[in-house]
């Protein structure tokens, strides 16, 4: 929204009308300054109550919109009509929203007549009187702008301590100002798939967690590794290099073992063809042995039969002579 021109006629100390036409200070920032009470707010006071009928805020809010009338037009038995037009530029289409408040007899009292009116590059929109139908003007404005009464004063118009309002406030009614300025759905929306993920996330973590305690607990270190099984908890942030470590010598180990094995196996390999040679000595001892045995019983039997020998040589000379003595 770009402000053009505010009009003001019995409104606050702006007894006769005042413009202030914006369009004069070019695309320049400029600073709204004066002593106190010579009508800085006012100037606030009169957008927010063309735009919404109501006043800016603090305890203007509470007075009623009849308190903004100018105490410098009447005199007690009437009162000039105050109104209050404020023209502005949105998204490329010039509006002007021009508020009326009168006052007409009711019995000995004046009561206050309100009537309203919005157009649209000078056409009329809503023209209406009344409660109601002011409230008609009020959320066509709210559709247009985006904002309502004390979004607007807040993020709009920063006066006396507003901004410093927003900056206090809480971070619901920021978000939900900053969401209709910036429409931000699609950044809740991410916010709420990453919400969403990282509750994932976290309860695998929390699952893995407890997964990792399970197998910590169950798991069986050496006793030389009693120290590192003192470090090793869920949460400690250097478990993984503690259990790589642990590993690590682990490994190491099972390595040594390994080759101690291959070397013991080789060994026994060696030993079972020594013994393999040697019970094949001994076998061999054996059969020398029944050899041996069978050669000395053969010795026996030879000397048996030569003492034979000898017994039986005198008989068989004594055969041969027994023809001779026939013969004689």
């Amino acid at each position: 929204m770009r402000p053009h021109k505010l009009k003001m006629s019995a409104f606050g100390p702006f007894a006769q009308e005042t413009v202030v036409d914006f369009d004069k200070m070019g695309n320049n920032i400029f600073l709204i300054s004066g002593d106190t009470g010579i009508g800085k707010t006012t100037i606030f006071d009169g957008m927010i109550y063309a735009l919404y009928g109501k006043a800016s805020g603090g305890g203007r809010s509470s007075l009623g919109t009849e308190a903004l009338h100018s105490d410098y037009c009447k005199d007690g038995k009437h009162k000039d009509k105050m109104e209050v037009s404020f023209t502005f530029s949105n998204a490329g289409r010039m509006y002007t929203v021009v508020r009326e408040m009168s006052w007409g007899k009711n019995g000995n009292n004046q009561t206050a007549v309100k009537e309203s009116t919005l157009l649209e590059n000078n056409s009329v929109m809503i023209h209406a009187k009344g409660r109601e139908d002011r409230d008609e003007v009020t959320l066509k404005i709210q559709e247009i702008l985006g904002l309502d009464a004390d979004q607007f004063r807040r993020i709009i118009m920063l006066a006396q301590g507003e901004f410093q309002k927003f900056l206090t406030s809480g971070s619901d009614d920021r978000g939900k100002i900053l969401g209709k300025l910036f429409d931000n759905r699609r950044h809740i929306d991410l916010q709420l798939r990453l919400k969403a993920a990282y509750k994932m996330v976290d309860s695998k973590i929390k699952d893995n967690s407890s997964n990792i305690r399970a197998q910590i607990e169950a798991f069986i270190f050496p006793q030389d590794h009693a120290a590192e099984t003192d470090q090793l908890t869920a949460d400690n942030p250097d478990l993984l290099s503690i259990m790589d470590s642990v590993i690590k010598s682990l490994s190491q180990e099972s390595e040594n073992i390994s080759d101690a094995i291959v070397t013991t196996n080789a060994g026994l390999l060696e030993l079972n063809k020594e013994m393999t040679r040697a019970e094949n000595n001994n076998k061999r001892l054996a059969e020398l042995d029944r050899e041996k045995s069978a050669f000395d019983r053969l010795q026996l039997q030879n000397g048996v039969i030569d003492a034979m020998k000898k017994k039986v040589e005198p008989a068989k000379a004594a055969k041969e002579l027994v023809p001779l003595e026939r013969t004689l």
